[in-house]
């Protein structure tokens, strides 16, 4: 799990620049406690909330640490996200 937090660290502080910072340490601190799967909800929530632009990397990165904590990203919130993507961010 250790690899997991640094890696939602890495993730967090690339979407500080569009998503609250304070929301992402929230998220984080649930990863702190063992609360992987909710901490990762959180941050996907936050940049849909956000209306938050993010690369194809971003998202692959978003599913990767989904997948390692056993969340499934909802259809809909894979659609929305997708349709905010950016080739460039």
């Amino acid at each position: 799990m250790n690899q997991i937090f640094h890696a939602a660290v890495a993730f967090g502080a690339n979407l500080s620049d569009r998503v609250k910072p304070e929301e992402i340490e929230v998220a984080l601190e649930y990863f702190q406690h063992g609360e992987g799967g909710v901490a990762i909800e959180l941050l996907i929530g936050y940049i849909v909330e956000a209306d938050a632009t993010i690369s194809e990397a971003e998202l692959s990165e978003a599913l990767r640490l989904a997948e390692a904590v056993n969340v499934k990203v909802g259809s809909k919130t894979l659609a929305y996200i997708k349709k905010n993507m950016s080739r460039t961010y």
